[in-house]
């Protein structure tokens, strides 16, 4: 089943050298499971396309679709409902809270989304243990942990609502390749029951772990590569 249909969307600036194309006429439908890479040269408008999803930008033209509906003709009520518990975002450097724990930060978007801060703070140590995080580290502020700490916190913080997309700017840009290929593997197992979205520059991981694999360049796409049936 189709989850997400970009419909020729374009994002477009003003600048002084005249209207510059972020995304140019792109259109994609994803379905509601799978292991979507992104790709392209920096300013290629592989950002932009996440900020377009996340309803973090609005398009200068076209639509965008989840489960048949407009998002952008959504009231503010939806559009948060959405922002919370339909996708989950795992930024290029992390957001998390610095002076917070570890467990607040993963509890946080349950609690924003009305859920107590009991059944949170249970749901969060849950995904904790999931991945057999250090129990020890459950309090710990989040600005004393290493890069890798805060990546798997960052990624069980996006999947805490449960939502249905889970979208990835650059998520192991500044981990090595130990941490990488162990990050790599959470997504992919994340794509069994959720649509991942995931922008990278990191080509060789992304061929070897996405299902399908979109290039683009100047704001559309300009390659397509399946790896598997949908």
């Amino acid at each position: 089943m189709d989850l997400l249909n970009i419909n020729n969307v374009t994002r477009s600036y003003e600048t002084s050298g005249g209207i510059k194309h972020a995304l140019h006429h792109f259109s994609y439908t994803f379905p509601s499971t799978g292991f979507f890479g992104v790709i392209g040269k920096s300013g290629s408008g592989k950002s932009t396309l996440l900020n377009l999803i996340s309803l973090l930008d609005k398009p200068t033209s076209g639509d965008i679709y989840f489960t048949n509906e407009n998002i952008q003709k959504w009231n503010e009520k939806r559009k948060r409902q959405y922002r919370f518990q339909d996708i989950g975002i795992v930024f290029q450097h992390y957001n998390l809270i610095e002076s917070e724990s570890v467990i607040y930060n993963i509890a946080l978007p349950q609690l924003i989304a009305g859920k107590s801060e009991k059944k949170a703070i249970k749901h969060a140590k849950e995904l904790l243990d999931s991945i057999e995080f250090r129990n020890n580290l459950y309090q710990q502020k989040v600005r004393d942990l290493s890069g890798g700490e805060k990546e798997r916190v960052a990624i069980l913080r996006s999947i805490a609502n449960n939502p249905r997309i889970v979208l990835a700017d650059e998520p192991t840009g500044a981990l090595d390749s130990k941490n990488s290929e162990l990050f790599m593997k959470m997504f992919k197992d994340i794509s069994k029951s959720k649509l991942v979205i995931m922008v990278s520059h990191n080509n060789k991981l992304i061929d070897k772990y996405a299902d399908e694999i979109i290039t683009i360049k100047d704001g559309a796409i300009i390659k397509q590569k399946a790896k598997t049936l949908r």
